[in-house]
């Protein structure tokens, strides 16, 4: 409550006007800004608004939108993608194949992505043919498809360190062909890999486009102003729908907290954002501000409790389990997120939106359920060997107290309430537990580090797709955010009703596998192991509170039921992008 008073004494009643043909977010960048992908920070929210990946993909319809690519055929392991005619950098340089190859070597090289595409072939300037190690199913054609990454890197300007990456990608790729059998690669390779990565990302390192005048766009807007507070964007001159486009400027505002922005929405300073926001803030927004309207959408995501696997403590599967028994998600929930749906009694990472499409509740019935009962938490504790000393704290069975931090990105106000609720349950449970906040610029780089005990992070996110297979990839995929945070042993097998279970496999099979049924049992699988092994717990599943000014400043927004908002979750502004490139979002009046 303290927050919503400092806002409401703060805010400006009446509404900022956009200038004609201006839109208004917030976002986030790294300043002073490089404009270089491969740095730190990468290029901020220029991500979608300043590139374009061949297509979008609508989750709620399965709906194809062409963007860069006007066609794209596939036959088994090869697919063939013809680039729009006029799709053209920002400094009037044609968009070719061979930028498509250079940006999918580097890819493969810096970033490990794609390693599957065994060759990108140039059938004419703007054709390009992709050869797969596998078959390229739906998921993957999303993974290829989806991503602005394919036209971030063009070739006249990145083209000094392709032989370099040319040379790296071949490593990883052949380092792949062991992995993804479930093999070792051999440590000359992997070695010589991590050499050539370290002398690419030295050399790449120097090169600052934004500075040096030397940052082109493919997609719809460049930025032309870069202040710490405000990041300023035009249109693309030689974009290919610059006509349809009404709106011509994007203006930025630095997401610092939720709490500035929330002061943003309500001093009508920006036409639409994000963020999490208690209910008394919600009607604040909309009394002060008749024109913003609230749709929320499921994020295709959960927040959960990630455990970092490098530490002994939390190899314990029994201390994992005391864990989740001894939070009341429900009430985290409730004080966190009001907009979320609740997790209830499972783990399983389908979220649960999703949980009645993918899994019958025959399967349900067979897996542990984790209500709220300490009770249950302590006798799992005493049965592992773990005691309760006089002071109120548990020991481990070598004596030991246990005691552990909960990270949080300091800027996610909803996830701080998470974390200090998390942090209260388990101390009033008998852990030694308190909250750690770090800085957003520094969270993931230290979570992918092992500097932290348990964090607060998104688990099963199906960003993009709505399909399992990129919640589970995620999570034990072997590029996987979480995998990589949690250190999880994704590579090893675990015992199941099935027999012995290796989840990492797993993942490669779902994503290659095109029958509906054995689908499900491939995901049936991953839940099982999710869910008795722990490698998180979900506590909810975010519903994305888009506020967003209908008439006031702009208009065209679609309706609250249209399958269009699914675009949202993972890159919000691309929905933005789709709708102003196409002439729907206008100016008001």
């Amino acid at each position: 409550m303290t927050t919503t008073k400092v806002i409401t004494e703060t805010i400006t009643p009446t509404p900022t006007k956009p200038k004609i043909g201006e839109f208004r977010i917030a976002g986030g960048w790294p300043f002073p800004y490089h404009g270089n992908p491969f740095l730190p920070g990468s290029v901020g929210v220029a991500f979608w608004l300043s590139f374009e990946p061949f297509a979008y993909y609508v989750p709620a319809s399965g709906e194809w939108i062409p963007r860069l690519a006007e066609s794209w055929k596939v036959e088994g392991n090869t697919m063939i993608v013809k680039l729009r005619a006029d799709a053209k950098w920002s400094d009037g340089k044609d968009i070719t194949a061979d930028d498509i190859i250079t940006a999918v070597t580097f890819e493969q090289a810096i970033n490990k992505r794609w390693l599957y595409i065994e060759k990108v072939e140039k059938i004419d300037d703007k054709t390009v043919k992709f050869v797969s190690s596998e078959a390229i199913t739906i998921p993957r054609m999303i993974e290829l498809l989806t991503r602005p990454e394919v036209s971030r890197v063009p070739k006249h300007i990145y083209g000094q360190w392709l032989p370099k990456a040319e040379e790296l990608a071949k490593i990883n790729r052949e380092i792949y062909s062991y992995t993804s059998k479930g093999e070792e690669a051999p440590k000359e390779l992997t070695d010589k890999s991590a050499n050539l990565l370290s002398e690419l990302k030295e050399s790449l390192q120097k090169f600052k486009p934004w500075e040096e005048n030397k940052f082109v766009a493919s997609g719809a807007f460049v930025p032309k102003t870069v202040r710490q507070d405000v990041m300023v964007f035009e249109v693309n001159p030689h974009y290919w729908a610059k006509d349809k486009m009404k709106i011509q400027k994007v203006t930025v505002y630095r997401w610092s907290s939720n709490d500035a922005v929330w002061a943003m929405l309500m001093a009508g300073k920006i036409d639409a954002s994000h963020p999490a926001t208690p209910k008394d803030l919600t009607d604040q927004i909309m009394k002060l501000n008749p024109n913003v309207k609230l749709v929320t959408p499921s994020d295709l995501g959960d927040f959960a409790l990630v455990f970092n696997f490098r530490e002994p403590l939390f190899q314990d599967i029994n201390l994992r389990k005391a864990i989740a028994y001894a939070l009341d998600r429900k009430k985290i929930r409730d004080v966190a997120y009001w907009a979320a749906a609740a997790e209830d009694v499972y783990a399983h990472n389908v979220i649960k939106t999703y949980e009645s499409k993918w899994l019958s509740s025959e399967f349900l019935n067979k897996l542990t359920k984790y209500p709220y009962n300490p009770e249950k938490a302590a006798e799992i504790l005493e049965s592992a060997g773990y005691t309760k000393g006089a002071d109120g704290f548990w020991r481990t069975p070598d004596g030991k107290i246990v005691e552990f931090t909960v990270a949080v990105r300091s800027d996610y106000s909803d996830w701080v309430i998470a974390a200090k609720e998390i942090t209260q349950q388990l101390k009033s449970f008998g852990f030694k537990v308190e909250t750690e906040l770090m800085p957003g610029q520094v969270y993931g780089g230290r979570l992918r580090g092992g500097e932290f005990d348990t964090a607060i992070e998104f688990g099963a996110a199906w960003w993009g797709t709505g399909d399992p297979v990129t919640g589970y990839d995620r999570i034990f995929g072997e590029q996987g955010y979480i995998r990589k945070v949690t250190a999880f042993p994704a590579d090893k097998s675990f015992d199941t009703p099935w027999g012995a279970l290796v989840p990492q496999q797993l993942v490669r099979q779902l994503a290659l596998e095109t029958d509906p049924q054995k689908r499900k049992e491939l995901v049936e699988k991953l839940a099982y192991i999710s869910n008795e092994y722990l490698p998180l717990v979900p506590f909810l599943e975010k519903r994305i509170m888009i506020f967003y000014n209908d008439g006031g400043t702009v208009t065209g927004w679609p309706s609250q039921d249209d399958p269009l908002w699914s675009l949202c979750p993972g890159g919000i502004e691309r929905f933005y992008v789709y709708l102003i490139t196409t002439g729907q979002l206008k100016p008001a009046g």
